[in-house]
């Protein structure tokens, strides 16, 4: 097998194993290389080679275009036009052969690749922190020795302005709060046990408990 089929069959093998925000880094980062060849291939007049990168440039845009769910999150929409202006623009570049209106394009692309990565960054870091959150009380509910302690009845509150959650990182959310709910209910019986165990205390100690009838066998 030659190099170049080698080098085609590891790109392909590393394509077919990515997860879903790995192929989105990779699609925007083939993105911005297409429209920096192009707006070199425009600069230097090799129109064949220009038209080649824009072209490949723009069939990943649609791709992005139609896969995107507008109805996952509040920016989808806003993504949505972005892309449609990208590909009209790229369009009127190529006829226009104009390497500026490929620039701005490229500089609108380079800011959303960085924001696509913060975005999914911050929610793993999140469920980093929720995971830490709940395996704490997991040991502590384990410990026989902590048994009576009470664990704060507000331990996890979801993040809240981070957006929509990335849907690779949906089953790992499903598994953390499946642990959160098991928690939860544990913390809950457990505060029962210790309000029912207070309360006979209190009744034993103040003498509740034993004031009942009694009756005594006068025939002995």
């Amino acid at each position: 097998m030659s190099a170049t089929n080698l080098r085609d069959r590891y790109l392909q093998d590393s394509i077919n194993t990515a997860s879903p925000a790995k192929l989105l880094t990779m699609l925007y980062d083939r993105l911005i290389l297409d429209l920096t060849q192009g707006e070199d291939a425009l600069n230097n007049g090799d129109l064949p080679l220009a038209n080649d990168k824009l072209n490949h440039a723009q069939e990943i845009i649609l791709e992005l275009r139609v896969t995107l769910d507008v109805d996952a999150w509040d920016g989808a929409p806003g993504l949505a036009n972005l892309y449609g202006f990208l590909l009209s623009e790229l369009i009127g570049a190529n006829i226009a052969k104009s390497p500026e209106r490929v620039a701005g394009c490229r500089k609108l692309l380079e800011p959303s690749r960085h924001m696509t990565e913060d975005w999914r960054g911050a929610w793993t870091a999140a469920l980093d922190e929720l995971e830490m959150d709940v395996a704490a009380v997991e040991s502590m509910l384990a410990d026989e020795h902590r048994y009576a302690e009470s664990p704060p009845a507000d331990i996890w509150k979801p993040p809240t302005d981070l957006g929509a959650l990335p849907l690779e990182l949906k089953p790992r959310a499903d598994e953390i709060l499946t642990r959160q709910l098991a928690a939860a209910e544990e913390i809950a019986r457990r505060l029962t046990s210790n309000r029912q165990q207070s309360a006979m205390t209190a009744r034993i100690e103040t003498g509740e408990a034993v004031k009942r009838p009694v009756y005594l066998d006068c025939a002995m």
